[in-house]
């Protein structure tokens, strides 16, 4: 948490999200006619349902879903924008109509988590406050990538989620909102880990040694090395069981013991864009949306495509 740095280093974040805040605050806010809000098909993993629904009504059940509905307002408005930003830029691309036929689904693994059954009147209230609110960059449909938990440290999109296009909002750097707080250890056997290779098409024999290859700009492990064979980190935590035990690429020490391999970090997802406890921290000390969005995703403009 904040109070836990320097004062100076505080000090200085919290001037640089002012500053950001402000040249969002003072960019164009409709680069184009005002339209009217659109409705969107969503397919439900669980029954297999196709339901069409206005996309604001859609955004809370996903702001309801991804972030916990009980968090300040400010925290739900920036997840509003985010997961707004992140539907449509995903449906200027055809959604998920290939696979489901629909624009959007509710798998988290495959687009975005959808619960109406624990929108709050706080989600309520944060998504009618930013109706319609997008960020963009450069008049483009921002990358609105988000997590859970950034351990102290924002990551790159490339060592994230190796997203190999031009976002420069999207950097690796300091987080104090988030702080390095969430700390974990994960213990494997040899089997999980060579069954995660296989998954990845990539056949093991010797699992041992362990070690981290690579690393990113903001620390994050790019490559980990089993016995002889080198995998993208990212990829591999991913398949170890959904990125439940290795919470995240941020990875502090590999060691052997007992026969598993133990591996310890920080933070919890792929540490790109809003870190969603950052947001909480920084609704807390009194930050609102637009100055949390300007801190995760700098030089961003936020825009209403609909009213």
């Amino acid at each position: 948490m904040i109070l836990s740095r320097p004062a100076r280093v505080a000090v200085l974040f919290i001037a640089l999200a002012a500053l950001a805040a402000q040249a969002v605050l003072e960019a164009p806010a409709y680069r184009r006619p005002l339209g009217g809000e659109p409705a969107v098909t969503l397919y439900r993993h669980g029954s297999g349902q196709r339901v069409t629904l206005p996309m604001e009504e859609y955004v809370a059940g996903v702001v309801a879903a991804e972030m916990d509905p009980r968090w300040p307002v400010e925290a739900l408005a920036a997840q509003a924008v985010i997961a707004r930003t992140f539907a449509v830029e995903r449906l200027s691309r055809g959604g998920v109509r290939r696979v489901h036929g629909t624009d959007v689904c509710d798998d988290p693994g495959h687009f975005q988590a959808y619960n109406p059954r624990a929108i709050t009147p706080g989600v309520r209230r944060a998504v009618a406050r930013t109706r319609g609110m997008v960020l963009t960059y450069r008049g483009d449909l921002a990358q609105a990538f988000y997590h859970a938990h950034s351990g102290g440290h924002t990551a790159t999109p490339q060592e994230g989620v190796d997203f190999r296009g031009y976002a420069p909002y999207l950097q690796a750097r300091p987080d104090p909102y988030s702080g390095d707080d969430m700390r974990w250890k994960a213990w494997l056997t040899q089997d999980e880990i060579r069954d995660a290779a296989r998954r990845m098409g990539v056949k093991i024999r010797q699992v041992l040694p362990v070690q981290v290859g690579a690393r990113g700009p903001s620390g994050r492990a790019l490559t980990i090395r089993l016995g002889t064979r080198e995998v993208p980190a990212a990829r591999f935590r991913l398949q170890v069981d959904g990125g439940m035990s290795v919470k995240s690429t941020l990875i502090d020490s590999i060691e052997v013991s007992g026969g598993r391999v133990v591996v310890t970090g920080r933070g919890f997802g792929h540490g790109v864009g809003l870190s969603q406890f950052g947001a909480l921290r920084m609704a807390q000390a009194g930050h609102d949306f637009r100055e949390i969005l300007a801190f995760y995703y700098p030089g961003t403009t936020l825009e209403r495509r609909w009213r």
